[in-house]
């Protein structure tokens, strides 16, 4: 298991694994004990506190992303609902993404969706690029991620350049829509 981000009733919870049986979460350590049965239900055990319930997948109400139906979840435990989602890296960086692009009268700006090193310029400024096309590389988590064009323009700014540090949020390219 790798960094979650699971969020419980609109409450966002930021979990690493620890040594065997324990993750950090929001930093701090907790004691976990996890057990699956069938049919969605489980037993676990968090810090001694033992709690028992049964989980589904919920139907995602926006057909645009079948994967957005795979993390989220109703968690019942006793007679209280619980609505869950569960982002792992992948899905973060897919969201952060979104978040990332800036439209304001036909401008799109692409930013750092997350802390890095930005590795490799893909385009130029005047480049006309498609979506979908690289337009550069980060490395975060000692992984090299593609930033790619979500819709076809011309490059107008670069705002980086091969070597530079940036923080998750800071502007890395902007072009005109075509």
């Amino acid at each position: 298991m790798k960094r979650l981000l699971v969020t419980v009733n609109n409450r966002e919870y930021d979990i690493t694994p620890a040594e065997h049986g324990s993750v950090v979460v929001d930093g701090r350590t907790v004691s976990v004990d996890f057990v699956e049965f069938e049919n969605g239900q489980f037993s676990v055990r968090i810090d001694g506190r033992h709690y028992s319930g049964f989980f589904r997948r919920e139907q995602n109400r926006e057909a645009d992303a079948v994967s957005e139906a795979d993390r989220q979840f109703v968690v019942s435990i006793g007679d209280r609902d619980y609505d869950l989602v569960v982002d792992d890296e992948i899905s973060l960086l897919r969201k952060s993404f979104q978040r990332a692009r800036e439209t304001s009268v036909g401008t799109l700006v692409v930013k750092a969706p997350m802390p890095g090193l930005v590795v490799r310029l893909d385009v130029s400024s005047g480049d006309h690029v498609k979506a979908g096309q690289s337009i550069l590389v980060l490395e975060a988590m000692k992984m090299e991620n593609e930033i790619r064009a979500s819709e076809s323009g011309v490059v107008q700014t670069i705002h980086v350049a091969p070597g530079t540090a940036v923080e998750k949020g800071e502007p890395l390219v902007s072009f005109t829509r075509e």
